[in-house]
């Protein structure tokens, strides 16, 4: 209960001057520039914004609403089965202010407290735990936020940014190279400070519950992330950091796994239980995609992100079809009843995985196809696969299945009969041809990507977006909605809301001279194959 209270204190703004004006002399402080900063208050909200790669970078706090979960729908994770609107793909616009206003600005206020001498030995600092370990936490944090934003935009303020307090209100616009070199550099300094326990108040550390040996795999696996990128861009470095990263250590079981933990309160809900159950919309659903490709592979992780339909006695897993107007969508669902996302999905307190131990392993077999690990590629996919499908519960689900087919009869047992042809282990899945690791390097490296691709559903977004970008894996259509408006792919990028810029012009404009338009059609400086 008190983790509950506190989970929804973060959601509104959070004042961290908790030592309260009790004494007359303190009438002329003002109370919105606190001199005093509870960094617990702080990560704990600072943590808060993590969602937003998986759904919505715009949402204020993790369960405000599921308005255009864009990265889920540019990975084709999503589908639309009644309002088609995003999936048209003429919404392509996005802001990064709260990450910069709210999350980012939080952790460089806790880094500024715990570099303070004063503040750094007060209680309001020293609660949390070791100086160097918040500061540590918080560059890992500031990496994972600063890699989403410029993959999402491109160019972004970096050096200058969050600097208002010195009088910077027009901070440029940094080089992804430049972005990308500094992260990895504060990554690794921060990885150099960081303890192998539990430090931090599990309380506050929503995340890790205060366990700094799995934030130094984090730490490991963000460098990762960034390494793999530059592949074509720049392979050289991306071998030397990526190798770095891979000695260090990181996400290596479902234990370590990034993950979010959301509460069984609306204030702090799964948006797509909010979604299905409190405002009843029903808005989005698996792909057919994503679904046929599943079914293609007889691959039972289906059954972990789309709940068979009963009413579809033949086909009881259909996934929504991308690049249909409202009509043909119509017309379609009434000989396909869709599946809805699956039950797990939509639990109001769902523990929401951004980075897994499955997508680092499979990190590891591409680096290791390219050479810039001694490893054993065929190895590192295996294993990975049994951890996706370990994590997504493949075994238990199947099980349930079993005991309902055993237990009930009619519409409910042709159903899951017909799902029956899915329920393999993942030993059965992994001895299949199609997805036994084959071919030439190139052709290894997109089985490798196509396996981040299906593990990736309900995770972080933007990099199975990236994955695509990058390889051109799976090959994803926009479909005829789409093309209608002129649309041909899936955008390169999002389109840089005019409220981030228009105050700072001058950089804007020095931003679009070396990137490129703001647009869909630019890409970004790492995907040039």
């Amino acid at each position: 209960m008190k983790r509950h209270i506190l989970y929804s204190l973060a959601l509104g703004i959070v004042l961290t001057a908790l030592a309260g004006c009790g004494k007359f002399g303190d009438i002329n402080r003002d109370p919105n520039n606190p001199s005093n900063n509870d960094t617990r208050y702080l990560l704990l909200r600072a943590e808060q914004g993590v969602t937003g790669a998986v759904f919505s970078e715009s949402s204020l706090a993790p369960s405000t609403n599921l308005y255009n979960p864009w990265a889920q729908f540019y990975p084709q994770y999503f589908g639309e089965g009644k309002n088609i609107q995003y999936t048209a793909l003429n919404i392509n616009n996005g802001s990064a202010s709260n990450y910069y206003t709210i999350f980012l600005r939080n952790l460089k206020v806790i880094i500024d407290a715990n570099n303070d001498k004063e503040q750094a030995s007060s209680a309001f600092v020293s609660k949390l735990g070791p100086n160097k370990d918040q500061i540590a936490i918080c560059k890992t944090l500031k990496a994972y936020y600063m890699m989403t934003i410029t993959d999402i935009y491109g160019m972004m303020p970096y050096t200058e940014m969050i600097k208002g307090e010195e009088g910077n209100f027009t901070p440029k616009f940094d080089s992804m190279e430049e972005i990308y070199t500094g992260l990895d550099k504060e990554l690794q300094e921060a990885y150099a400070t960081m303890s192998d326990r539990k430090t931090i108040d599990p309380t506050f550390d929503i995340i890790y519950g205060g366990d700094m040996s799995k934030w130094k795999k984090l730490n490991a696996s963000l460098r990762m992330c960034l390494a793999i990128k530059l592949s074509d861009v720049a392979p050289d470095t991306g071998k030397a950091r990526f190798a770095a990263a891979y000695r260090d250590g990181a996400l290596s079981d479902n234990e370590d796994n990034m993950v979010y933990p959301y509460l069984p309160e609306n204030s702090n809900a799964n948006p797509v239980y909010v979604n299905y159950f409190i405002d009843r919309r029903v808005d989005f659903y698996p792909t057919n995609t994503l679904v046929n490709a599943f079914l293609d592979l007889k691959d039972g992780r289906v059954l972990a992100y789309a709940k068979p339909n009963l009413d579809n006695k033949n086909n009881p897993i259909t996934g929504a079809p991308w690049g249909y107007d409202k009509q043909e969508m119509g017309n379609f669902k009434q000989e396909n009843p869709l599946s809805f996302l699956a039950d797990n999905l939509t639990k109001q307190d769902y523990h929401l995985v951004l980075i897994s131990a499955a997508k680092v392993k499979l990190m590891c077999a591409e680096a290791a196809l390219r050479g810039w690990i001694s490893a054993d590629p065929e190895a590192l996919y295996e294993e990975a696969i049994r951890l996706s499908f370990e994590e997504k519960n493949v075994a238990g689900i199947a099980e349930s299945l079993r005991l309902q087919e055993a237990g009930d009869a009619g519409t409910v047992l042709d159903a899951v009969q017909n799902v029956n042809h899915l329920l393999l282990s993942a030993d059965e899945y992994l001895a299949q041809p199609k997805v036994k690791l084959s071919g030439s390097t190139e052709e290894k490296i997109k089985q490798v990507a196509y396996q981040r691709w299906l593990n990736g559903f309900m995770q972080h977004g933007v990099e199975a977006w990236s994955d695509w970008r990058r390889l051109g894996v799976p090959e994803l259509k926009v479909g005829g909605y789409a093309e209608q408006s002129g649309i041909t792919h899936i955008p390169y990028r999002r389109v840089l809301s005019t409220d981030d810029w228009d105050q700072n012009r001058d950089n804007y404009n020095a931003m679009i001279s070396a990137q490129g338009e703001n647009s869909i059609d630019t890409r970004i400086w790492w995907d040039i194959k």
